[in-house]
């Protein structure tokens, strides 16, 4: 039975090995999460059912992530923001809002604070790999590549992983970062909601002729939404969201049509484009964990919260949960406390629930109100539009959501 370190491969006992926390999950969550554990003498191992080379060099996988100011505060004290190259970020200066054909738009920027931007965007590839390269330098954090975690289990005492080739570890803590489709949540009895909204997110980027300056544009169309984000240089993240049932004629769409058709959305404010990637799609399934701890199990990232991505907040919000979760451990142990006490994950479950729950169920009134045809939706998200352009301090407190400029 052997698991696999950064650098070498090293043999455990044949009895139970014995970590502080146990992290199931190498995705960005996870990761931080180990990260933000560094400053502490907390042995952590992260078990990951991918290969090393799949974590420490990941893929394109098409997704552009939209992060605001808190989530950068999180990664530059990470040491994460610092990893990923200035050439690589993008800044989201401005945002346009429109419904259907409406010549009226919504419209949000920094007007009024001293923020730079409204936010930022770093592809998912990038902060995949910066989470990695820094954390793989701590002597504190231990790697298992290439296990599943077959089940999990708690008592009073401790609490137990088997991976998928039987071997078994104890540890203190168990932190899942397992996806939104969390096994080991399951095996815990943890209920979750699960809303499969029956659409499709098909995300690529596109070279433009004229500068994007820092304009974000989300188009709700009556068919289809089409979001247009800004990337570094003249480039930018198409994010088509469709009907399962409507994707793959998208998918099929030959490339200079497809851009002639997201030309067209925006007006033709950035000339000529064309696709610089392939398409990616994605389906649409939101998820919310009834609670984000059991005995000696906390859930953080998309395990505690999967989000519907038309407000931007889903890597935020697992960054941020990974964040404080860290910090409430981090509190209790400096305090000479158990840092698994129920006491504990209950502060981080109450923390995280006052930020997710508003998030998750306005999400769910955004997506139905501007993905309906009926007259009555399209006549509500007009009023909506509407309101909000002429009353600023809805205007202002939906800045101040975007941008979560505290962490």
């Amino acid at each position: 039975m052997l698991a696999i370190h950064r650098y070498h491969v090293f043999f455990l006992p044949e009895k139970d090995m014995t970590y502080d926390v146990v992290v199931i999950g190498a995705g960005p969550a996870g990761l931080s999460f180990a990260q933000a554990l560094t400053d502490s003498e907390l042995k952590v191992l992260v078990i990951e059912q991918n290969d090393e080379d799949t974590v420490q060099s990941p893929e394109y996988d098409g997704r552009e992530i939209a992060l605001t100011h808190g989530s950068r505060a999180i990664m530059k004290s990470l040491g994460q923001w610092d990893a990923i190259k200035d050439e690589h970020k993008g800044y989201i200066k401005a945002a346009k809002v429109s419904s259907g054909n409406a010549p009226m738009t919504l419209d949000f920027d920094t007007s009024g604070s001293d923020l730079e931007c409204l936010g930022f965007m770093v592809s998912n590839q990038r902060i995949k790999q910066a989470c990695f390269d820094v954390v793989e330098k701590s002597d504190q954090i231990d790697f298992c590549f290439g296990q599943q975690v077959k089940s999990v289990k708690t008592n009073d005492h401790l609490a137990q992983v088997t991976l998928s080739d039987g071997q078994t570890l104890s540890t203190q803590l168990i932190v899942a970062a397992d996806s939104r489709f969390s096994q080991s949540r399951r095996q815990m009895g943890i209920n979750t909601d699960m809303v499969d909204y029956g659409r499709t997110c098909i995300v690529f980027t596109m070279h433009t002729e004229k500068p994007h300056l820092g304009i974000a544009h989300e188009m709700f169309g009556y068919d289809k939404t089409v979001a247009i984000l800004p990337l570094a240089d003249k480039q930018v993240s198409v994010v088509i969201t469709i009907g399962s049932d409507q994707a793959q004629d998208v998918l099929d769409t030959p490339a200079m049509a497809l851009a002639a058709e997201v030309c067209t959305r925006v007006n033709h404010q950035l000339g000529h484009m064309t696709l610089s990637s392939e398409l990616f799609s994605y389906p649409l399934v939101a998820t919310m964990a009834g609670q984000f701890y059991a005995q000696r199990y906390a859930l953080i990232g998309d395990a505690a919260v999967g989000m519907h991505p038309v407000t931007a907040h889903g890597f935020n919000l697992g960054l941020s949960g990974a964040w404080h979760l860290a910090q409430q451990i981090k509190k209790a142990h400096q305090s000479q406390q158990p840092f698994y006490h129920p006491k504990v994950l209950r502060a981080y479950n109450s923390q995280h629930k006052r930020t997710s729950v508003p998030l998750y169920m306005g999400t769910h009134i955004v997506v139905k109100l501007f993905t309906k045809n009926q007259l009555w939706a399209k006549a509500a998200r007009h009023a909506v539009l509407n309101i909000s352009r002429h009353v600023k301090p809805i205007s202002q407190l939906i800045t101040k959501q975007l941008t979560q400029e505290h962490a």
